[in-house]
């Protein structure tokens, strides 16, 4: 089969992404970015307007987590694979990618790992199976994980799928992933959206993250008023949008149970709040107040 001879269509756009089954919602201290498999093999085939449309909105997140101290992690399969290396897939794909023929880096791709990413050779559609991957998340202490790359309905979903199955929140940016076509493209989408994540755009990754303490109040722990909105809507089930700052927030929903629950899983962040302090608290707001730095409990 082995792959196309040239792909080219549109990236989907907001208006355009499956609504969402959850209401997850990102979380800086909480995320971790996987660029998957934005090498040249496989970027080769896509029309010069969609592959510079795809790489830029993928160095667009990039640069935002490494701006914010999110972890990245990039995936590549190797060159001249063995036989036995290759296994199934080259009854499929073929021989995978080669290094004859292959242009030496320029250094001046966008898409390159810096010192202190992790990048993780894979073999199999599944970026954790035989890999180091897993481990990578749990040292670093996260459980969200944004996906970026190629292919959408192949590796990007079974590893997004894996992640789902290991108590990680995937989160697939549709307009920095891209497939062989609209519609694999969309199944992709749709699969994550209905079964087992979020899909967003770039627009959407870069709006969740903080823009800077001076600009919207975040701490020095990451805990952002918009990061704490999130947290308190994921666990009164509503859409971010509809916890404001200034909502009360036991009528949205948030009870003592809940409030033990962001107790806790603040601590899990090095973030340790008094919880009748936070049973106290009426808004987001107020929970914002005691989670800087100068008001957290010891």
């Amino acid at each position: 089969m082995g792959l196309p001879s040239l792909i080219d269509y549109t990236l989907p756009t907001a208006s355009e992404l499956p609504d969402p089954v959850v209401n997850w919602a990102l979380d800086p201290t909480r995320c971790a970015l996987l660029v998957h498999d934005l090498q040249a093999h496989f970027l080769r085939p896509y029309a010069p307007a969609l592959r510079e449309e795809l790489v830029g909105n993928a160095a667009s997140v990039l640069q935002a987590c490494r701006q914010h101290g999110i972890p990245v992690a990039h995936t590549h399969q190797p060159d001249d694979q063995s036989p036995e290396e290759r296994g199934l897939l080259t009854d499929f794909w073929g021989p995978g990618p080669s290094s004859t023929g292959r242009a030496a880096p320029t250094g001046d791709d966008p898409l390159a790992a810096v010192d202190g990413e992790a990048v993780i050779v894979r073999r199999r559609y599944n970026a954790f199976l035989g890999t180091e991957l897993d481990q990578w998340l749990r040292e670093n202490g996260r459980d969200q994980l944004i996906v970026c790359g190629i292919y959408a309905h192949i590796g990007c979903l079974m590893t997004s799928a894996h992640a789902f199955m290991t108590e990680r929140q995937p989160f697939m940016v549709a307009d920095a992933t891209a497939d062989f076509s609209a519609q694999e493209h969309r199944m992709a989408l749709e699969y994550v959206a209905c079964r087992l994540g979020r899909s967003l755009t770039t627009h959407d990754v870069l709006q969740a993250l903080p823009h800077g303490a001076d600009q919207d109040g975040a701490d020095q722990d990451g805990h952002s008023l918009d990061s704490l909105r999130g947290r308190v809507a994921e666990l009164v089930e509503l859409p971010v949008e509809q916890v404001r700052p200034d909502d009360d927030l036991a009528s949205l929903g948030l009870d003592s149970m809940r409030r033990m629950k962001l107790v806790e899983d603040l601590a899990q962040t090095g973030t340790h709040l008094d919880f009748m302090a936070v049973a106290l608290a009426e808004t987001c707001t107020d929970l914002h107040a005691l989670a800087t730095p100068d008001q957290a409990a010891a």
